[in-house]
């Protein structure tokens, strides 16, 4: 996969995002820890090849993580105290890819976890995980439908407010990104993104 390191902001290529209102069916119960996400998604001239995942914490859990990783109190989190707070909270989702849920078009692509960062500063808590599909995902071919939902609402995730999708590599600018209420494994998620292309 070509580095992510210099992702263009979706709306420097003009890509049209739609947002579809509507309520998705189910009810959300009570999430202990509320995440807001960003994604960069990465392209070749006929495939997405990857996907960076960035999860921004609420300030409660990210002060929680802080306090109780933090072990020298310097408000920042070495890499020891990163193993240490990857082994307490994440590595059991990493064989749920940490919720992230590929559909093409209604059938999942197995994907494959490639990094997995933490950081954290005074205030917040960040992670940004890297995965990528087992297959090169031909996304002309129908619709691509990316989400990151978990469906036992121990985690609330929800777009960040700003600067949510970026797309790094060739894109063909006759393609569209549209936020809809997802289905089958995204029931329940309100902002799934789909990736649609004109036939």
């Amino acid at each position: 996969m070509a580095p992510l390191g210099s992702a263009h902001h979706w709306k420097g290529i003009t890509l049209a995002i739609v947002l579809v209102c509507g309520a998705a069916p189910g009810a959300m119960a009570n999430p202990d820890v509320w995440v807001k996400v960003k994604y960069t998604l990465n392209f070749d001239e006929t495939s997405l090849t990857g996907l960076k995942i960035d999860w921004l914490f609420d300030p409660f859990f990210s002060n929680r993580a802080i306090q109780q990783f933090d072990k020298d109190r310097d408000r920042q989190l070495s890499d020891a105290e990163v193993a240490a707070l990857r082994a307490e909270f994440f590595d059991h989702f990493e064989d749920k890819k940490y919720f992230l849920h590929v559909l093409v078009p209604d059938t999942p692509a197995p994907m494959r976890n490639e990094s997995f960062l933490a950081k954290a500063d005074a205030e917040q808590f960040a992670l940004s995980l890297v995965l990528v599909p087992e297959t090169p995902i031909a996304y002309r071919n129908g619709p691509v439908i990316i989400g990151t939902y978990d469906d036992a609402i121990f985690f609330d995730f929800t777009l960040a407010d700003e600067d949510f999708l970026r797309v790094e590599g060739p894109f063909d600018p006759a393609c569209r990104f549209q936020i809809r209420p997802g289905d089958g494994p995204l029931t329940g998620q309100k902002q799934a993104i789909a990736l649609l292309c004109e036939e």
